[in-house]
Order: C-alpha cells, then structure tokens, then sequence
C-alpha cells in the first residue's frame, strides 16, 4: 500500500441534516406484526410518461430475522444481486427479550441483513468479530456473492468524533458465510474518515474502486482513493482542499474516475465546483471534466447506478427568500461540455438516492424531500428533462437507504422509533415500491 500525500480533515456535511440513531434514544411501542401492508397509494401518485404505467407502495415490513427477532441496521450500504438485498452498516442490533424481565436487550455481533424476494431476512454476521467496523460498502458480483470493503478503528479513537480507520478489510459474502477476508494497516500518517465513504464500485479489469474523505487538525479534508487489484489495496491522498463530497465510477469510455464536491466556505458568494477526475493506478489523479454545477455550495455528489453511468447528481444550496436551503441536481454526463444541462430533481431535499436506468432509458433517483411534511419522492430524469413519479409520506427517523432491485421494484430501508420501554428503541422498516404498467385504452 502507498500513501502519496498526506490526507487532512474530517468531511463535513450540512449541519442538521443527518442525524444518527443511537439505541439510547427514547423507545415505543414494538409493533406486534412485522408486515404492514399498504393498501392505498401514495399520496400525490403521478402517472411516468408513458401514461400507463405508475408507481405505488405494495408492502411495508420490518425487519425481521428467521429466528423471529427484530433488528436493525443503519443504512450505510443497499445491494442487489439474484441473491437478494444486502443491507450493510454499522451500529446493527438483533433484539431479544430478557428471560425474566421481557425486555428487549441487543445482542449478537451483527452488521446487516440478506433480505430475499420475499422479505424474509437473515443476520449478516460480523467479518471480524470483536472488532470496531465502519464504512462497510459492498457491489454485487455476477454470481450472486457480494464483494465488501470496510474499515477497522484505530484502537485508540473514540466515537464519534474522533473516530480514525486503522486498517482496510476486504471480504467475499455469499448470503450466509464470508470467505476471502483479509486486512491491512493504513499507514499512520494517513488519517481517513470511515463514516463517509463513497459507494464501492466494480473497476477495470474486474479490481474494486473505492473513496473515503480524510482527517486532519486542519478546517480542510482531503480524498483517499482506494484500488484493489489482486489481493491488495493501493491508496492515494490528494491534497487537502475542502472536500465535501465524493463518489466513484468507472465510465467505460472515461476510465475510472472520482467526482469530488469542493465547497467555498470562506466568500461571502459561496460557489462550489464538481470536478470528475481520472484515477490513475500506483498514482494521482488528474482533472477529466469539470462543468458549472450552478449557483451555492455543494455536498455529496453521486453517480447513476449501473456499469455505465449516464448521470452525476448532487446537493447544492439554494437561495429562497433569504432562507437557506439545498436542492437536488442533476446533469447528464454526456456529451461531455462544460456548460451541462444542470437539472433539478427536488427544489428541497436533504438526501439524494439514485437508482439507476429502470425503464425506457430514464434514471430514476429518489429524493429525501423536506418542508413541513417530510416526504420521499422519486422521479426520473431522461431527454424530456425531470418527471416525478411518486409522492408520499417519509416514516424514518434518520438517514436510509433505497436500492432498485429489478426494472419494476425499488426497496427503501431506514430506522423506525420503538414507542415504549418494552419494545426495540429502533428497527428497520423496509417499503416496498412497485411499478405497474396497463395496456393503453
């Protein structure tokens, strides 16, 4: 492994816009059935363009293991495979009830769950147990395994500030068993932030390609890029310059490529730039494209699901009255030109999903929309520019996940409060989307 340059400070965010749930919180009642089915729509359904087809909730469930237990899981990571969803991240809970007392107390080392076709769900245990694990983020490979980075904390950090990865981990999970793990020291000179890392994604000739922001004293970040060919990682540092974002893809007629959200925190005018810059191996990286992604700083760029990424989407601020707030954007990556269609996917959002191409050549994102009513909203972007598809009510308590599973099924997954001493602090409730298409008239 190879530090080029050394890394700076912890990635931030929008303040008060994600908010961690802990097990100390207070509780409510535990829900007596794990299946809730919805039988209306969603509020505020909106036809997609063809006119017949739409989108509608068909089912809510939560997260329930075969032994019967509840659990939850912070949505860090949300795969597909024929296999099923694999739902990763760190803290994770399986809740039993005393012998004596009835109350329900965590236990076992968990960091996820295999949720199958059906809903049924099986506890992902940990690669390491006894170890501090963050930044779990998994792909999905063509035979159904899933293909897992993570972090183990230096001994000596505290939670959560303070929190600083001391080694890389690398695992192969089959639904049940995990083989192939291994670990490696991070060089102590590099400080890399595990609570913010970039999805990881399928590279050149089959390696893995991953992002973390770094940590220093200063009031900058940095970026670390991670490869692994063979049985290795091969880690990069840039030079510390306000990172507040950033992603990973590799574009078939780019290369392999990272997307890094620079924010001006300094000016009075704060403008923020999106640059997409190549990766070079046992090297840097160097500027591939840089577009204007409009007015405000910027936060948490993601790339459209998929082997060949068609768009970038990002949180910017948005003037409105003297009030701040962040809007969701999104421009098409091709063709390739500095003045890009810059695109709004939500005028109000806090979190931005994408999902992928699921129909007609569209890219569907789904957006954590906020106001008065917190809602979730999923639209897609294609030539015709942004349609939303589906309005409705957000039930979670925190940050979730969501994940597109096939062309007509989208699964949302996030923490739901308990409602009274008795009962879990938190689970996991999983919603159900799904598109249904009749024959035009």
């Amino acid at each position: 492994m190879m530090a080029v340059k050394r890394g700076a400070v912890a990635h931030q965010g929008p303040d008060g816009r994600r908010r961690r749930v802990h097990a100390r919180r207070r509780v409510r009642r535990w829900m007596g059935v794990t299946l809730l089915w919805s039988c209306a729509p969603a509020a505020a359904q909106v036809p997609s363009g063809s006119g017949v087809c739409s989108w509608t909730v068909a089912g809510r469930q939560l997260l329930s293991l075969e032994s019967g237990d509840l659990a939850y899981v912070e949505a860090r990571s949300l795969s597909a495979t024929e296999r099923g969803m694999l739902l990763l991240g760190s803290p994770s809970y399986v809740w039993s009830r005393g012998a004596q007392s009835g109350v329900v107390v965590p236990r076992d080392s968990v960091v996820g769950a295999v949720i199958d076709s059906t809903g049924s769900a099986r506890a992902v245990p940990a690669p390491l147990p006894g170890a501090e694990i963050r930044g779990l983020s998994a792909v999905g490979n063509k035979d159904g395994t899933w293909s897992v980075a993570f972090t183990v904390l230096r001994p000596e950090t505290r939670f959560p500030e303070d929190e600083v990865a001391g080694q890389l981990g690398y695992g192969s999970f089959d639904g049940r068993e995990w083989t192939d793990l291994q670990t490696e020291p991070i060089p102590r000179d590099v400080a890399l932030n595990p609570m913010r890392p970039s999805p990881l994604v399928r590279g050149e000739g089959g390696g893995l390609l991953w992002s973390l922001p770094t940590r220093a004293r200063a009031a900058n970040a940095g970026v670390a890029i991670l490869r692994r060919v063979g049985s290795h990682w091969r880690l990069t540092t840039d030079t510390p310059s306000r990172v507040f974002g950033l992603s990973v893809a590799h574009i078939p007629s780019w290369g392999e490529v990272v997307a890094i959200a620079r924010a001006d925190t300094i000016s009075s005018m704060p403008r923020g730039t999106l640059r997409l810059e190549s990766v070079e191996l046992g090297g840097g990286v160097a500027e591939a494209f840089r577009f204007d992604p409009g007015p405000g700083n910027l936060w948490d760029p993601v790339f459209d699901r998929g082997q060949d990424p068609r768009w970038i989407g990002w949180l910017s601020e948005a003037a409105d009255e003297g009030l701040a707030r962040l809007e969701a954007r999104a421009a098409p990556l091709y063709p390739r030109d500095e003045r890009q269609k810059v695109m709004v996917l939500d005028s109000n959002s806090a979190a931005l999903h994408p999902l992928g191409v699921l129909d007609g050549g569209a890219s569907y994102w789904i957006s954590h929309h906020t106001g008065e009513e917190s809602q979730i909203v999923l639209v897609r972007t294609g030539d015709v520019g942004v349609e939303r598809e589906l309005t409705m009510p957000n039930p979670f308590v925190g940050p979730f996940g969501a994940v597109a599973p096939g062309p007509s099924r989208v699964l949302l997954a996030g923490p739901l409060m308990g409602r009274d001493e008795r009962s879990p602090p938190v689970t996991t409730l999983m919603i159900h989307l799904k598109r249904t298409c009749r024959e035009a008239s």
